[in-house]
């Protein structure tokens, strides 16, 4: 959370505050969870499990889920285009938020687990620190076309929020919005993007 508490991303809302890191600088920033794109907590799901050295928790994913990764261990944040899940090796280095910093911590393994429930919150910024780790807020196509995609949501949340000071945002399941774009993107784009 923005205030360095840990929450279960089960208990995670709309307009919670989170750590995320700004795009443009590498820094870490607060942002706000505008919607969940996918709220399933009673469906099961397959994940990729990635264990980090020098990290004390496990990340837990879907293979289409977008995480920040290189193979290159000095590059700097905003220079990576986040991989899906299922691309990653043990030859990656992914993006751990630690004691106020960023650093690239390297991937000692990658597991597949089959559970239940799963969450995919986005934020004003596009990404989020998920146990510690640096994520991308999308799945399915590619980072930069998806937050590109969600500016309209990202403009209605913040109108309708000024206006109502609510959010419906709050949805279980797939929000209608994620779901349009989904079905554009595997109409218009070919399978292999």
């Amino acid at each position: 959370m923005a205030d360095g508490s840990i929450r279960p991303l089960i208990d995670l809302k709309v307009n919670d505050r989170v750590k995320a890191i700004a795009p443009e600088t590498g820094e870490i920033m607060t942002d706000k969870v505008y919607m969940f794109l996918d709220r399933q907590v009673d469906s099961t799901q397959s994940f990729v499990v990635i264990d980090i050295e020098g990290h004390s928790r496990q990340l837990e994913l879907t293979s289409h889920h977008l995480i920040y990764a290189v193979v290159d261990d000095n590059v700097e944040f905003q220079d990576v285009e986040p991989i899906f899940a299922q691309e990653l090796t043990e030859s990656h280095y992914i993006f751990i938020h630690s004691n106020g910093k960023l650093h690239r911590q390297k991937v000692s393994s990658i597991n597949h687990v089959v559970k239940k429930g799963f969450l995919a919150p986005v934020t004003f910024s596009g990404n989020i620190v998920v146990d510690g780790v640096v994520c991308s807020c999308y799945a399915l196509v590619d980072h930069q076309l998806a937050h590109t995609a969600m500016a309209p949501a990202r403009w209605f949340h913040e109108i309708y929020y000024l206006l109502a000071n609510e959010s419906h945002f709050y949805v279980d399941g797939v929000h209608w919005y994620g779901g349009m774009l989904s079905s554009i993107f595997f109409f218009l784009l070919p399978a292999n993007s």
